[in-house]
């Protein structure tokens, strides 16, 4: 029981750490600038790969499944070696801590952390809150976007949204989630 209870939390901590990572990435892509400390990046990402490891080593017995993970993460370092793009850490790390984690958990994270960015800022765009859709990002030059990702990509986002709603929604018919992307493409056309 106690085992059970430590594995539940390696899981609960490494989907804060995730859902930290989603806020502190998605705020540093909008408008709505949040200022984080120096090497937040670097201390979450030990955190999460520490995290990540436990969770790993908690389940016991190497399988398939985590010896296919390692592989991947093992493409995801050398790739980062090449390219030195800190996601693709991330991404080895998300590999092996979300080993046996149910996808609807995750995939509700993703959907409450985005999902907040992306209302906020179509509110306040709606709103005539955010006034530039043009910014001037330090070694970017300028972006120009709709609050919170390039204009053309805004759209696609709240589709990949309402898409993630269905897949995690149960109770929602293929023909009210069709009737909502249809919806939404009409309101992203006026925008």
């Amino acid at each position: 029981k106690a085992f059970s209870i430590f594995t539940s939390v390696l899981e609960t901590l490494f989907l804060a750490m995730t859902g930290l990572y989603l806020v502190y990435r998605i705020s540093k892509s909008t408008t709505f600038h949040l200022v984080w400390p120096a090497h937040f990046e670097r201390i979450l990402m030990c955190a999460m790969a520490v995290t990540a490891i436990a969770r790993l080593v908690s389940a016991g017995a190497i399988r398939k499944k985590s010896l296919a993970a390692l592989a991947l993460t093992a493409v995801y370092v050398l790739v980062y070696l090449n390219d030195r793009y800190s996601f693709l850490l991330y991404m080895a790390i998300f590999t092996v801590g979300f080993i046996d984690m149910d996808y609807r958990k995750i995939l509700k994270l993703y959907l409450l952390t985005a999902g907040f960015f992306y209302g906020v800022t179509l509110i306040a765009g709606m709103l005539g809150v955010i006034t530039n859709f043009v910014t001037a990002r330090v070694g970017r030059g300028i972006r120009s976007a709709w609050g919170m990702s390039y204009y053309t990509d805004f759209a696609s986002l709240g589709l990949f949204l309402l898409m993630t709603l269905w897949a995690v929604g149960k109770k929602l018919s293929d023909w009210s989630m069709l009737l909502l992307c249809v919806a939404y493409m009409f309101l992203s056309a006026c925008i």
